[in-house]
């Protein structure tokens, strides 16, 4: 699949909604506007104008006016007719979010989709819908709070390729310090469940770096449209979010005790397993990672019942962090 380097079409059309949701008479919003500011074709923006128009979205253009306008300021997305099955799936999302204690992003925002979606069902489904939470518990949620982290601008920005200026608090300066920083957001990801992190071209450092979005601030789309850079964002090996240029090869032995579950884990460095016959019902995993910092903490969790077989690098980070844990805890 070829790089978009241009703003992708759900974000054109849905810029286009708002400009016309927000535009006052007589400020005139014509097509060759809405192609200079979203960075295309005139012909692409009457391609998008006739999709939103297909949809019954009320946009017309006024000929008094030379100009685009959305006739029903109020308009609405349709109402959609719900199956029971449709209800559960909703009834989960409520029952996630309400679990999470206001941590995930966009909370207040989605109870109230939610609520607007499921109040015209009866009263036998809305019973349903409030009843998921009653049988569904996340234990632990997000591991930090991403409620005010600003996850929408950064999701917009991602798909209309448009760098994005903020205050950054980074671990590497002192609590409460906040630093300018110009960016140009790739991919928001959410990481082993607990973590949302966004990758991103840094200005100052000339590089893909990862950021926690719940150390931002004061963040603001600038009008700059940035072209997408010939960078990969690897996933496969990066473990725990974390990505490096050092290959390290991994041989991990899983004793019996844990070795199916080993096998079912959602690893990320691709791995194969193979039976150990010197070990009855044991197994090896294979596998190439990005570091070792991750795959250190990762493989800790399995505790006496994994053993590093190599690389050579991986088995010294284990046993130096052993080591260092055994000074704490030794006698």
């Amino acid at each position: 699949m070829a790089k978009s380097r241009k703003i992708s079409q759900v974000a054109r059309m849905f810029r286009i909604m708002i400009i016309l949701h927000s535009r006052r008479a007589p400020a005139r919003v014509t097509r060759q506007q809405f192609a200079e500011i979203l960075g295309c074709s005139d012909k692409t923006i009457q391609r998008d104008i006739n999709q939103l128009k297909d949809a019954e979205v009320p946009i017309e253009y006024r000929t008094d006016s030379r100009s685009y306008e959305l006739t029903d300021k109020n308009w609405t997305f349709p109402a959609v007719n719900l199956t029971p099955t449709d209800v559960l799936a909703l009834g989960l999302i409520q029952a996630w979010i309400a679990n999470g204690n206001g941590a995930f992003p966009y909370t207040s925002q989605i109870s109230e989709a939610l609520r607007k979606t499921t109040s015209s069902l009866t009263a036998e489904l809305k019973k349903s819908f409030n009843s998921v939470g009653e049988y569904l518990a996340e234990v632990g949620g997000t591991a930090r709070k991403y409620s005010d982290a600003p996850i929408g601008l950064l999701l917009q920005a991602s798909m209309e390729n448009r760098t994005v200026e903020l205050l950054y608090e980074s671990r590497s300066s002192r609590p409460g310090v906040y630093r300018p920083r110009r960016l140009d957001p790739y991919r928001l990801d959410r990481r082993s469940g607990q973590f949302f992190e966004l990758q991103a071209f840094c200005h100052e450092n000339q590089t893909m770096r990862t950021f926690a979005p719940d150390r931002m601030k004061n963040l603001v789309l600038t009008d700059e449209v940035f072209r997408r850079r010939d960078l990969v964002l690897e996933d496969k090996g990066a473990v725990g979010g974390l990505r490096s240029t050092e290959k390290v090869e991994v041989v991990v032995r899983f004793d019996k005790t844990v070795a199916d579950y080993a096998k079912e884990h959602g690893w990320t460095i691709a791995p194969t397993f193979e039976d150990d016959i010197s070990h009855s019902g044991s197994v090896i995993m294979r596998g190439v990672a990005q570091g070792t910092a991750s795959l250190v903490k990762e493989l800790l969790r399995w505790g006496r019942h994994v053993e590093v077989l190599g690389s050579a690098k991986l088995r010294d980070d284990m046993v130096a962090e052993i080591k260092a844990m055994e000074k704490i805890y030794g006698d």
